[in-house]
C-alpha cells in the first residue's frame, strides 16, 4: 500500500505543475495579443517625477515601506496612464505617510 502512495502523490504533482504552467503560457499569450490602446497624451510627467523623486527619498531615509506604497502608486500611474482612479479606499491607503 505504501508503495503505491508515492506513485498516487507524483501524479498529483505532475498534474499541478501542468495545470500552473497550462495557466502560465494563457497569461503570456493573453499579454501579448489581447490589444491595448494607450494615449501618451495623457501621461504626466510631473507626477511621474514627483513620485520617482520621493522614491530616491524613501530609499536613502531607509523608509521601505513608504518606497514600496510609492513604487505601488507609481505602477499604477504608468498603468492607467492618468484614468481616474481611487486610490484612497485600497487596504495600504492606511499604511501611506
Amino acid at each position: 500500500m505504501s508503495s503505491r502512495t508515492p506513485s498516487r502523490t507524483r501524479k498529483v504533482v505532475i498534474r499541478v505543475i501542468a495545470l500552473v504552467l497550462a495557466l502560465l503560457i494563457c497569461g503570456v499569450l493573453y499579454d501579448l495579443y489581447f490589444p491595448r490602446t494607450t494615449h501618451m497624451r495623457e501621461f504626466d510627467p510631473d507626477e511621474v517625477a514627483r513620485l520617482e523623486t520621493a522614491m530616491w527619498r524613501s530609499n536613502f531615509e531607509k523608509q521601505r515601506l513608504r518606497l514600496f506604497n510609492q513604487l505601488s502608486e507609481l505602477a499604477l500611474e504608468i498603468i492607467f496612464k492618468g484614468e481616474s482612479h481611487n486610490r484612497s479606499d485600497s487596504p495600504c491607503s492606511t499604511l501611506r505617510n
